[in-house]
């Protein structure tokens, strides 16, 4: 468990966690185990969390990253908003506009 403090002296805590596949029992474990917890970062490139695991991160007001994800999101106005590559929608159009 890490806290940290942003520039406008807003302070977060952050969970690291060692989890191959972040799923929902994991994001639950970490609550009972820890209380309130700003984020989760759950491990390197090759690391993925399920849509529930995602589900339940956000029904408990907790953002829920890979290591790249927590760095992107700790330079943003509101880092809890910040979304990943991974959770982006594309919503790029073709060239031709169709």
């Amino acid at each position: 468990m890490f806290t940290i403090s942003d520039d406008e002296d807003r302070t977060y805590k952050i969970l690291l966690l060692n989890e191959y596949r972040m799923g929902s029992a994991a994001v639950l474990k970490s609550i009972e185990e820890f209380g309130i917890i700003d984020f989760i970062v759950f491990g390197g490139n090759w690391n993925a969390a399920t849509s529930d695991a995602y589900k339940v991160a956000k029904e408990n007001n907790i953002a829920l990253f890979d290591y790249s994800g927590i760095l992107g999101a700790l330079n943003m106005q509101d880092p809890k908003g910040y979304k990943q590559n991974g959770q982006r929608k594309n919503s790029a159009k073709p060239k031709d506009g169709t």
